[in-house]
């Protein structure tokens, strides 16, 4: 779970959703497309968030949000 905005966007969560309550990443990346073994994109999504505060990296599998990790600080 993560609140950006003011808004909580958790695991599950699709794209278009988190786009919506955080606006767009400021670095978005295609990791792998259809042809891999699973067939699944994953895209990872990086927000900075202000000077001093946690860089956060959201990770997409299939369509969904599976993963919040916390960067280092900007």
């Amino acid at each position: 779970m993560w609140r950006c905005h003011g808004r909580i966007v958790s695991t599950g969560d699709p794209p278009a959703l988190v786009l919506a309550r955080c606006g767009p990443p400021a670095y978005r990346q295609v990791l792998t497309g259809g042809e891999g073994s699973t067939g699944l994109v994953v895209e990872e999504w990086t927000y900075f968030q202000g000077p001093n505060r946690f860089i956060k990296v959201l990770r997409f599998v299939g369509g969904r949000l599976v993963n919040i990790e916390t960067g280092k600080r900007q």
